[in-house]
């Protein structure tokens, strides 16, 4: 009976080498598709919509077995040949499991311990485990709690009036991963060269905010940054896994699309990937998106459009992502209504983006480790072009156009030329045609939450109190929460979540 459990220890301590080798091989890899260290993303992703979500682990999970495979072939090699030795050493004729595992049982359990201790320290080190163990912590005390963010700063839109004269049209561009880091030194980023000049251009000539905005706990991730930029408040419950999506969501939070369609507007929503992915479409639904008004993936394969991938999401391209825009912009400049057309972009997402020869030029047969500067600047490219459109519109004089990249870029430094040393990450923002083309101040510290009342004054909405949600417009002088608290306390109080906005949701 020893004899069996004594195999049984060894077979055990051999999975769990090849286990620690395969996760430290693979970790690196995973991080570079995904933030390991934002749980709210993580979690909120995994375990909403699983048809989505299911679809996504895959792709995660299918380069980081390539990668683990090809460099753990080493570390089990290894392991076979300590195996071999202490079966030549203690069998010099023939093998006897008895005798082996008489003689060399000791010898190699201290040789597997040791190599375990030696391959999964820094794995732990690499992953945020005692975040995670923490984070599901405080999701099972789900005491109600008092916190003073919510019952001191936030503004209910319903408890604030609202002034529409103009009843401005609004285009709301969402830019995926652009950040003004991206430009170079002499305009604010940490660049030797521009990888965004057409970007530069548009925020030196626009009303624009900065060095950028910042990222904060319960965003930083495109479901996350959407909520925040437009409802004013972070994106954490309900953790659970739903199949098929979160009905209800966040019903009880007024956002920038409800307040729109109250107002009488016509909202249009597009984006190239599923939109059942994260929710959206659940979201879009609550909040005064009708289904009809919603074009995402399966409406452009309906139109034929070519369907392409950038190494995380299956998409169309950009390009043709803005020509069906620019119909939709029409279509809508048509009629009498007020209206507000939402889209985002998705060719720089990482780890390496997507590049297209229609937009900028290529060199030919280009590893896709070093393709990520081209397809910033095709994305920068497009943008200008989509707004130089939009100016010989009938419509523009009555438009305003919000733009801001959704939150920084998950790539790693060297994709993009980033300094070794740690940076402050900022996503960038400009508004074209905003009612208010003076500022006393450009120069803030703000998130994402600030740009819900900031768009609105953009067009021209007066706002009681200048503020809502938990943002404060940036027209004004009143401080934003990151100004008033820091961002590490900030955060601190964003994770306690509270009653206040569990209310959102219940």
């Amino acid at each position: 009976m020893l004899k069996y459990l004594k195999i049984l220890l060894v077979i055990g301590l051999v999975i769990l080498c090849f286990t620690g080798m395969f996760l430290f091989e693979s970790i690196d890899v995973l991080m570079l598709f995904f933030p390991l260290e934002n749980l709210d993303a993580v979690v909120f992703t995994l375990t909403h919509n699983v048809d989505g979500a299911s679809k996504v682990m895959w792709v995660l999970l299918e380069p980081c077995l390539i990668t683990a495979i090809e460099n753990t072939f080493w570390g089990l090699a290894l392991i076979v040949s300590i195996v071999a030795f202490f079966l030549l050493v203690s069998c010099k004729k023939k093998f006897i499991v008895s005798t082996f595992f008489e003689k060399s049982f000791k010898p190699i359990i201290i040789c597997f311990a040791v190599f375990c201790l030696i391959i999964w320290l820094p794995t732990i080190h690499k992953f945020p485990l005692l975040s995670y163990i923490e984070f599901y912590g405080t999701l099972l005390n789900d005491k109600p709690i008092y916190n003073s963010l919510y019952e001191e700063n936030y503004v209910h839109p319903d408890s604030v009036r609202f002034l529409m004269e103009k009843k401005r049209n609004l285009i709301l561009v969402i830019l995926e991963s652009i950040e003004s880091n991206f430009q170079d030194e002499k305009n604010g980023g940490v660049l030797t060269d521009n990888l965004i000049p057409d970007i530069t251009e548009m925020v030196k000539t626009n009303v624009s905010f900065l060095p950028g905005g910042v990222t904060v706990e319960g965003a930083g991730w495109t479901m996350g940054e959407a909520i925040a930029k437009t409802c004013g408040i972070p994106l954490q419950e309900p953790i659970g896994r739903n199949k098929h999506g979160i009905e209800n969501y966040l019903k009880n939070a007024v956002c920038l699309t409800d307040v729109l369609r109250k107002n009488g507007y016509i909202i249009k929503l597009i984006q190239g990937t599923n939109i059942e992915f994260a929710s959206m479409d659940f979201f879009a639904n609550s909040h005064g998106i009708e289904k009809e008004n919603i074009y995402d993936l399966s409406v452009f394969l309906k139109k034929n459009v070519q369907r392409s991938d950038t190494s995380f999401f299956e998409s169309i391209k950009d390009v043709d992502l803005y020509d069906e825009v620019k119909n939709v912009a029409a279509d809508l400049g048509s009629q009498d209504n007020p209206w507000m057309l939402w889209f985002f972009t998705m060719d720089t997402h990482g780890p390496y983006g997507r590049v297209d020869s229609r937009c900028v030029e290529i060199p030919e047969q280009i590893e896709k480790e070093k393709q990520y500067p081209f397809a910033l600047r095709c994305a920068s490219k497009l943008i200008k072009n989509f707004v130089d459109w939009a100016k010989t519109q009938d419509w523009f004089e009555n438009t305003t156009i919000a733009v801001m990249g959704d939150h920084p870029a998950m790539i790693a430094p060297e994709v993009v030329g980033y300094p070794q040393k740690k940076i402050e990450r900022y996503w960038v923002n400009f508004f074209v045609n905003s009612e208010i083309d003076s500022v006393s101040n450009r120069n803030r510290q703000f998130t994402s939450f600030d740009m819900y009342p900031t768009i609105l004054e953009a067009m021209g909405v007066k706002i009681e109190g200048r503020a809502l949600g938990l943002g404060r417009s940036l027209f004004s002088d009143e401080k934003t929460l990151i100004e008033k608290y820091g961002k590490d306390s900030l955060n601190v109080l964003i994770k306690r979540k509270g009653t206040r906005y569990k209310s959102f949701w219940d």
